[in-house]
């Protein structure tokens, strides 16, 4: 299930200038992926298939996927733009948390 949610602001400061900011959300709940259960260790010491841990008992196999669990995902991000001046000069920023 994923639910998503917007809210936006816009302000006129003069006839020349204005102010926009908002928020847009996700928020995913029992999301499940795949993840690699034989990825290999960080280093550089032996070869990389050398470094993963199903080796010894598997070594023609490289990847083997698993089923993860249902995690919370949540995105966040927050735009804000400013216009307007003489030049209609356009400022904006974007944060994602």
């Amino acid at each position: 299930m994923i639910g998503e949610w917007n809210l936006d602001i816009q302000r006129a400061i003069s006839n020349s200038r204005t102010f926009d900011t908002g928020h847009v959300g996700n928020h995913g709940v029992n999301q499940s992926g795949y993840v690699d259960l034989n990825q290999p260790t960080p280093g550089t010491e032996t070869g990389e298939q050398q470094r993963r841990p199903y080796y010894s008992q598997f070594p023609y196999l490289s990847t083997i996927f698993g089923k993860s669990a249902g995690t919370p995902d949540v995105v966040n991000s927050a735009p804000v733009f400013g216009t307007g001046g003489p030049r209609k000069i356009q400022l904006g920023a974007k944060f994602i948390f």
